[in-house]
């Protein structure tokens, strides 16, 4: 196998690698922003004392408002909270009749709903805050958003973020060594050429800046290859979901990378791999060179 087409083979290797390890980020984003959009833990629930003044109720709202990440308040008035409870049991408000009698005391109810681009940790911890404001307040009857069931997924949540930043991370450290591996490879191939450019007059250091290019090289175009790959692996699973006829408001919170994501993982990996594979570059010249100094 020829040089160029041993770089193109090695270089194709270090691009599925690399699609790999975009494709589990991809994976583990995409979580985050499906189990975040939940609808069931994006609301609040405030029930409110049957004698609340409305200009009490106002400042209630006017104090939750306050809050950060507050996406929208809404008060639900008693006729509707009854509405609701006539249509779940099938019921016309004609069939009802009788039931209005118990009205007062039913409590009217603030509706809170968080910015959904909170991971549900974030989301957790606003609630309970809100909740440790509202606890106490005299004009607030009791407070709701599925704590107990929130707090299990939140650790859930938690250990599946924690597992990904180890994962990440080992795996980025296993492909740098397998980027020093593939120049290792390819100076071995070559080793026989180097030998000649060597008694030819040519330096260590024209050589280590040859293959330090190659180097370059493998590594960006593997990177655009990678990036590339992922972003049509997901624009296929997305419309292969909408065949399949998922649900179309879980399809469209499916994300590739943002411009921001992609000038990160560029520099970060290309810096990182570039960085560890040079050595190898540097050392295995030297040996295919025969010059015999460390």
């Amino acid at each position: 196998m020829n040089e160029k087409l041993l770089t193109s083979f090695l270089t194709l290797v270090l691009a599925i690698c690399l699609t790999i390890l975009f494709s589990v980020f991809l994976g583990y984003k995409n979580f985050q922003i499906l189990a975040s959009g939940w609808s069931q833990q994006s609301t609040m629930s405030v029930y409110l004392k049957n004698d609340i003044l409305e200009s009490e109720k106002k400042s209630l709202i006017g104090l939750i408002q306050n809050e950060k990440n507050i996406q929208s308040t809404e008060v639900i008035p008693r006729e509707k909270i009854l509405s609701d409870y006539f249509e779940s049991f099938g019921l016309s408000q004609t069939q009802g009749d009788g039931l209005e009698d118990y009205l007062d005391l039913i409590p009217e109810i603030i509706e809170v709903t968080a910015d959904q681009g909170l991971i549900l940790t974030e989301r957790l911890k606003l609630f309970q805050n809100l909740e440790a404001n509202l606890k106490n307040n005299p004009q607030v009857e009791a407070v709701s958003y599925g704590s107990k069931w929130l707090e299990r997924f939140s650790k859930f949540f938690r250990l599946v973020t924690i597992y990904g930043i180890i994962s990440f991370v080992c795996f980025l450290l296993a492909l740098s060594f397998v980027s020093s591996l593939l120049m290792r490879v390819l100076i071995e191939k070559s080793k026989y050429n180097i030998e000649v450019e060597t008694l030819l007059g040519a330096t260590v250091d024209s050589i280590v800046k040859k293959y330090t290019s190659k180097l370059f090289f493998m590594i960006f175009t593997s990177l655009i290859l990678a990036l590339t790959t992922t972003h049509l692996l997901v624009l296929g699973f997305k419309k292969f979901a909408l065949e399949a006829s998922l649900q179309s408001a879980l399809t469209d919170r499916i994300q590739s990378f943002t411009i921001v994501e992609i000038v990160i993982f560029t520099i970060v990996i290309f810096v990182f791999l570039f960085g560890h594979a040079v050595n190898s570059v540097v050392k295995n010249v030297k040996a295919a060179s025969q010059l015999g100094y460390d």
